[in-house]
């Protein structure tokens, strides 16, 4: 019989679920209590909430939220990651903070109703946040219209140049 506190949970989870632009299921079984809050208080900083469920709740979240895919992935301690600004910030958080010691792996993720396996996560992981991309288009932008500007200013330039030569010359004249 399910209990009114459950039910708020999985109708929470299953908010969340819906909202979120990634998910990714985590595996923590080597972090300690003080590892899992300083994770959660980088990935809260970058809007990223990180919730450690029960599976049971968990399934039941998944299945009310139509994220069917990722039933098959809870089983063993679970704790979700929603990115809920940029899709990439979890995994990138979380592959920062375990770098290399193997406490935390993330299972799988889903992004844009797309499954994300364990082996493209790293792929996404290493990809440059959105501000950072948002930079590199500008600069892309920008360049041809900078390079066109130096253009134009060095033919006027050399115009004024050549003009004041002629005024000197016919002064000296």
């Amino acid at each position: 019989m399910p209990t009114p506190q459950k039910e708020a949970i999985v109708a929470e989870i299953t908010e969340q679920l819906n909202k979120a632009k990634s998910i990714f299921l985590t595996d923590f079984k080597g972090l300690n209590v003080d590892e899992i809050n300083n994770l959660r208080r980088e990935l809260t900083s970058a809007s990223v909430q990180y919730r450690v469920v029960k599976n049971s709740l968990a399934r039941l979240s998944v299945k009310a939220a139509g994220c069917d895919e990722l039933l098959e992935y809870l089983d063993g301690p679970t704790a979700i990651a929603f990115g809920m600004d940029d899709p990439a910030a979890p995994v990138r958080i979380i592959k920062k903070f375990d770098k290399g010691s193997d406490k935390i792996s993330v299972k799988v993720g889903l992004m844009d109703g797309v499954l994300i396996d364990s082996t493209r996560v790293n792929e996404i992981a290493s990809l440059p946040s959105r501000v950072q991309l948002l930079g590199q288009l500008s600069g892309v932008l920008n360049a041809p219209l900078s390079n066109l500007v130096l253009s134009l200013n060095a033919i006027l330039s050399k115009l004024v140049f050549a003009l004041n030569a002629v005024k000197e010359n016919k002064d000296e004249s």
